[in-house]
């Protein structure tokens, strides 16, 4: 089964640092432990024991950061100060990939931030992360 929720309803006056920032309140509200910046996707780096969590990284060397309400890669956001370029004029992050450890905290996240009107894509299958689209 795959999954995609493209839930274009969310309120356009909360920016999406909110909308995610809520989704994660609400995966901690029901008790999975949510991380960002935090490679666990061998579970060699990571060691959040054994309860229901979520983790989002963004490649090596390559953290997420928001300015404006806007998610960039904090490498590019250092980039654009050092050349005196406004983030906006950096790429954006377009996708988050959700890393977990419990098919109950991927679903939780899929319907937690599909729920805040983010596009989620995801088969359902625990070998696969969930994609969060970010606009």
């Amino acid at each position: 089964m795959t999954m995609t929720l493209d839930n274009t309803t969310a309120t356009q006056t909360k920016t999406a640092q909110e909308r995610f920032n809520a989704a994660l309140k609400n995966l901690r509200s029901v008790g999975i432990k949510t991380k960002m910046n935090y490679s666990s996707c061998c579970r060699s780096c990571a060691n959040l024991g054994t309860d229901p969590y979520i983790a989002m990284y963004g490649g090596q060397g390559n953290a997420y950061g928001w300015v404006e309400g806007v998610m960039y890669y904090r490498s590019d956001i250092a980039a654009a100060k050092r050349h005196y370029r406004t983030p906006s004029q950096t790429k954006r992050v377009e996708r988050v990939f959700i890393e977990f450890n419990d098919i109950n905290a991927a679903e939780a996240a899929a319907v937690a931030f599909g729920a805040e009107g983010f596009g989620i894509e995801w088969n359902g299958k625990d070998s696969h992360c969930v994609e969060v689209k970010m606009f």
